[in-house]
C-alpha cells in the first residue's frame, strides 16, 4: 500500500485571476505537500497583474507544475481547462488566495485508496487573512466512510466547497462544472457526492481557507441570482441522471439551507436590490417547495459558535414537516412538542428564541438530544 500511495499521481488544478497578492503562499503550500507524485496545473484565467510571471518561476524550480493560459472566462471555466488536461487518476481543486497543510494530499489519498472511496474530504481552517488566527471547522460527518446509496444525508453533509476533497477524475466525465461566475461548486460537488460510490472523512483541518480578504466575491450579496441559477441546475443534473426522485428531501434541505444562510448573512442590508435578490431566492425555493413556507418564518436561535445547535436544526428541518416558533411553554431553545393542525395532533419540533440563557451547556445537551432522535 505504501509503494501504490507514492506511486499514485494526483492533479491539483489552481484557477488564478489577478492573484498576485496571495499567490506565492498558496503556491508554496503546494510545493511543500508530503505527497511528491504531484501534476500541478496553473491555470491563469486572463490575468493583467504579476500571476504570469510567478506562475512562470514556479514552473523553472518545479517540473511538476504547469502553466496554462486562457482568456478571462471565470473559475468555472478555468477548472474545466484543468480537468481536461489533468492526466492522473485523482484530481483536486485550491483557489490562489488559499493553501495546504503539507499533508493534505498524503493523508488524504491514503485514507482513499485504503477504502476504495471516489471523494475524500476533510476539515477546515477558517483564517483571518489581517491576523493568521485559525479557526477549525468540523465537517458533520458521521463515521468514517458513507456512501448515498445507504445514507441520503450525505448529500448535505459533505459542503458544497469544490476545494478541501480529492476526487477520483472518472466522476468529471459525467459533469463538468457550469459556467457561472458563482456559486457553481454548489451545483455539482452534492451531484458528485450522490453518485460517488464511497466517501471517506479525515477529522484533521488540512485546508485553509482566507476569510477578510479585500474584495472577496463570496461578500458580494448583488451575486444572489447566481446562487437561484447554481441550485436550479443542481435539480436540472438530479432529473438528467434520474436522481431527483432519491434526493427529494435532501435537495429541499440544501434549498432550505441556501436560503437561510443567504438571509443571516445579508438580511439586514437596507439596499433595494439587495432586498429584491433575497425575496427572488426566497420566491424561488418556496415555488419549488411550498411546503416549507412556515419556516422562512422562524427565528432560529443558536449561541455564539455553537456549531452543534446548528447541526441539531438542519437535522430538524430534514425529517418534520413543521417547525414551530415561540412556543410560550417551552423553556429550552429546543423542544419536543405537539402541534394540532386541522385537527390532527402531530409531533413537531419547537424552536424557541430566549433572551438569554443562563448555562451555554445546557443548549449542547438539547442538541445531542436531537441528533440521538434523528439519527
Amino acid at each position: 500500500m505504501e509503494d501504490l500511495r507514492q506511486r499514485t499521481q494526483v492533479s491539483i488544478i489552481i484557477p488564478i485571476h489577478n492573484a498576485e497578492q496571495y499567490l506565492r503562499r498558496c503556491l508554496d503550500s503546494v510545493m511543500n505537500q508530503t505527497h511528491a507524485c504531484l501534476e500541478v496545473l496553473l491555470i491563469d484565467d486572463g490575468s493583467t497583474d504579476r500571476s504570469k510571471s510567478i506562475c512562470e518561476e514556479y514552473v523553472r524550480q518545479d517540473c511538476r507544475f504547469q502553466y496554462i493560459y486562457q482568456m478571462n472566462q471565470g473559475a468555472a471555466i478555468a477548472r474545466n481547462t484543468g480537468i481536461d488536461c489533468a492526466t492522473s487518476e485523482y484530481v483536486t481543486f485550491l483557489d490562489s488566495d488559499d493553501s495546504m497543510e503539507p499533508g493534505f494530499v498524503k493523508q488524504v489519498l491514503t485514507e482513499m485508496l485504503m477504502t476504495g472511496s471516489d471523494i475524500g474530504l476533510c476539515d477546515i481552517n477558517y483564517v483571518d487573512n489581517e491576523t493568521a488566527e485559525k479557526e477549525v471547522s468540523r465537517i458533520r460527518f458521521y463515521g468514517k466512510t458513507a456512501s448515498a446509496s445507504k445514507t441520503k444525508s450525505i448529500f448535505n453533509t459533505v459542503r458544497t466547497f469544490i476545494w478541501g476533497k480529492i476526487y477520483k477524475r472518472e466522476l468529471f466525465s459525467k459533469i463538468r462544472f457550469p459556467d457561472l461566475k458563482f456559486f457553481e461548486d454548489l451545483s455539482i460537488v452534492p451531484f458528485m457526492a450522490a453518485i460517488a460510490n464511497q466517501i471517506v472523512y479525515i477529522p484533521l483541518p488540512l485546508i485553509n481557507y482566507y476569510r477578510n480578504r479585500n474584495g472577496s466575491l463570496s461578500e458580494n450579496a448583488y451575486n444572489i441570482g447566481e446562487l437561484i441559477r447554481a441550485l436550479d441546475l443542481l435539480g436540472s443534473f438530479l432529473r438528467s441522471s434520474k436522481l431527483y426522485d432519491d434526493f427529494t428531501d435532501s435537495y429541499k434541505k440544501m434549498c432550505m439551507a441556501q436560503l437561510r444562510f443567504t438571509y443571516r448573512r445579508f438580511g439586514n442590508r437596507k439596499q433595494e436590490k439587495v432586498l429584491e435578490q433575497l425575496c427572488k431566492l426566497k420566491e424561488y425555493v418556496l415555488n419549488l417547495f411550498p411546503q416549507l413556507y412556515p419556516l422562512t418564518e422562524c427565528s432560529f436561535y443558536t449561541e455564539r459558535n455553537n456549531h452543534l445547535l446548528a447541526q441539531a436544526i438542519d437535522k430538524a428541518v430534514l425529517y418534520n414537516d413543521q417547525i414551530v416558533d415561540n412556543i410560550e411553554v417551552s423553556n429550552y431553545v429546543i423542544c419536543f412538542s405537539d402541534c394540532v393542525t386541522e385537527g390532527v395532533s402531530q409531533p413537531t419540533i419547537a424552536i424557541k428564541r430566549p433572551e438569554h440563557m443562563d448555562e451555554e451547556s445546557a443548549a449542547y445537551d438539547i442538541a445531542e438530544e436531537i441528533i440521538m432522535a434523528f439519527s
